[in-house]
């Protein structure tokens, strides 16, 4: 089996598969998750918003995978409640009812379900939301995770049962004529071309899905692309405890999320209409509906300019005449295509295990494949903890002297395999990402640029304030790493920091072009 596609998707697939006994190749085009699968609201959550849209299956399905992934790697899927603010009786009793709902379909576990504040206890427990707007609230449980670490964790759950995983290799052409009999493909890196042959081929590409069918056959597009963005602040600027469920003008759900010293929000849903992209722009109306959302629930307003990161995300949602994209279901589909490219398409982070399983189911039919038995189910790499989060953390902080925050990021980025990082040096006086995680990127988890690491493998570009001192010192250790040239060096820095200007050019008033 081929796999196009180093997003959640791809890699579900490509692990499913390899522990099922299959000769597994998953080909990315960029790097490992660098497109939708790193620009989510990271979050793994059953989607309260599709109950109301009347998509129970949906939401069934995506809330139980919630404790699934939470067994697999409880270190990227960790529980929070999260404070859904309402300002009415009325309201109260009727959100009441929806979790409820929520939480029966998901067959939540009886200590994790939800409860309610009165008036003192969100004063207390989240001051800063507007008393007016947040008389009470109801509380549930969702899990957060770091979407890219979670692709990176399936995709060594492949290779360890041998699977083949590249990256900076988009496919050129699908091979053979009645039915596909493999692939050509280019490395970006050094401009060689290779082939490989496969019974099936897989399409898992995301928003890149029209474009890989267009491969093998001259299809219509069943794709609708929406953009969604997120914008971190300061959480002084922004403080708050808990994640936070919004409301937009246009009814949506917006979340205001805290991770370490950062608060990040989102997100929007506009179309896009430009094509795929791996940096969608981050536009100025967009910036002003989050901004606004905030100003709606928060005491405290925001301005562009305390804004510190942004990115934008492209979902590939499947077409339905008439509807918007905040109407679509991210219902997931599976295609079998006139030369016998299966093709994935919708779905959402959450439910990435199922379908990998519906593909599957489909790949064995046309591959004429006897696959060996399911091996044990057991935890992905770093997921084999028999303590909480917290625990965990307080334990590595004290066998390496570490602060309670770094300790903790360490924990909830790695797992167990923490203490492999967690005696190494700070990549500069006062950081707080460390030389071992630079390593670690390039050793364990692929990294090959300055963007793979500070975006996808260790997140410091959004949600580490002192990211602008980081950013030569690290690109400085990967030179050494990775053999570049003083030249390339610089490349690398220059090509970095005009990316962090392109996601925050709205700031300065450089309005990008818009598209929704």
């Amino acid at each position: 089996m081929a796999v196009i596609g180093g997003g959640i998707t791809g890699a579900g697939v490509a692990r499913a598969a390899a522990r099922r006994g299959l000769s597994v190749a998953l080909l990315e085009a960029d790097d490992f998750a660098s497109g939708t699968s790193s620009k989510s609201s990271k979050l793994i959550h059953g989607g309260l918003r599709y109950l109301a849209m009347g998509h129970l299956g949906v939401v069934r399905h995506t809330a139980r995978e919630r404790a699934v992934v939470h067994r697999l790697a409880p270190h990227l899927c960790e529980p929070h409640w999260m404070v859904y603010p309402v300002a009415t009786r009325r309201r109260l009793a009727l959100m009441d009812v929806a979790v409820r709902v929520y939480e029966m379909l998901g067959a939540v576990e009886r200590e994790d379900r939800h409860h309610r504040w009165g008036p003192a206890e969100v004063a207390v427990n989240e001051p800063a939301l507007r008393p007016d707007v947040a008389r009470r609230a109801v509380v549930f449980r969702e899990y957060l995770t770091d979407d890219a670490r979670l692709v990176l964790a399936n995709l060594r759950d492949a290779v360890a049962h041998g699977a083949t995983v590249v990256s900076r290799v988009p496919v050129t052409t699908l091979t053979g004529d009645d039915r596909i009999d493999g692939l050509t493909a280019r490395c970006t890196l050094d401009d060689r071309t290779f082939r490989v042959a496969a019974r099936v081929v897989v399409n898992a590409t995301g928003p890149w899905v029209d474009p890989v069918r267009r491969l093998e056959a001259g299809t219509d597009s069943r794709l609708v692309l929406s953009r969604g963005i997120h914008v971190a602040v300061p959480r002084e600027v922004l403080p708050v405890g808990n994640p936070i469920t919004m409301t937009g003008a246009d009814g949506r759900p917006v979340f205001a999320i805290p991770r370490g010293p950062i608060t990040y929000i989102g997100t929007t849903d506009a179309r896009h209409f430009d094509g795929p992209t791996h940096r969608p722009a981050v536009t100025r109306p967009d910036v002003d509906y989050l901004l606004d959302t905030v100003a709606g629930h928060f005491s405290a307003g925001l301005a562009s300019g305390d804004i510190t990161g942004a990115w934008a995300g492209l979902r590939p949602l499947i077409a339905k005449p008439g509807r918007s994209t905040a109407e679509l279901s991210r219902k997931d589909e599976v295609w079998i295509g006139p030369r016998g490219l299966i093709t994935v398409a919708g779905g959402k982070l959450t439910g990435y295990l199922q379908m990998a399983d519906d593909v599957l189911a489909r790949a064995l039919e046309v591959g004429g494949f006897s696959p060996g038995p399911e091996p044990y189910d057991g935890p992905l790499p770093g997921g084999d903890l028999d303590v909480d989060l917290d625990t965990a953390a307080s334990r590595l902080a004290a066998a390496h002297d570490l602060a309670p925050a770094i300790a903790g990021r360490l924990v909830r980025s790695y797992g167990t395999e923490a203490g492999t990082v967690a005696g190494s040096a700070p990549v500069a006086e006062g950081a707080t990402l460390l030389t071992g995680e630079i390593d670690r990127a390039v050793d364990v988890d692929g990294a090959l640029s300055l963007d793979d690491v500070l975006v996808r493998r260790t997140g410091s570009a959004w949600f580490d304030p002192d990211i602008d001192q980081l950013v030569e010192p690290v690109a400085a250790h990967l030179a050494g790493r990775l053999g570049w040239s003083h030249d390339e060096q610089g490349s690398h820095v220059t090509r970095f920091r005009a990316n962090l200007s392109h996601d925050l050019a709205f700031v300065a008033g450089g309005q990008q072009k818009g598209d929704g």
